[in-house]
């Protein structure tokens, strides 16, 4: 079961033309990419890096599923979202943001407090 996961899964950017990589290899990066990714999301770091992820991940998966519109619909969807996000970047209540208040901003996320 393991080895059907890794080899649809990694398979999928194997099959983009990413052959430097094993399908296994791929199969771990995308892994950790998602834990990753949804980690930074719902704690509020690094949100723009974290859409970035998500962004190629779902490609990748709209890749594997084909380009028709019904079978990559939840892909498609979760890639505009991330879009969004990495246009729009941290909420209010981000962690990072938090962070700022103690740092002056040398993160790159500036508060409406540091504008001013």
């Amino acid at each position: 079961m393991a080895e059907q996961a890794v080899g649809f899964i990694g398979g999928a950017f194997h099959n983009l033309g990413l052959t430097f990589l094993s399908m296994n290899a791929w199969f771990w990066i995308l892994v950790v990419a998602e834990i990753t990714a949804g980690t930074l999301f719902v704690f509020g770091i690094f949100t723009r890096i974290a859409a970035a992820i998500v962004i190629v991940v779902m490609l990748g998966a709209m890749n594997l599923k084909g380009w028709a519109f019904q079978t990559m619909e939840l892909d498609f969807t979760l890639a505009v979202l991330a879009l969004g996000l990495a246009f729009a970047g941290n909420g209010a209540y981000a962690l990072q943001k938090l962070c700022c208040k103690s740092c002056s901003g040398s993160c790159g996320t500036k508060t409406p407090e540091m504008t001013k």
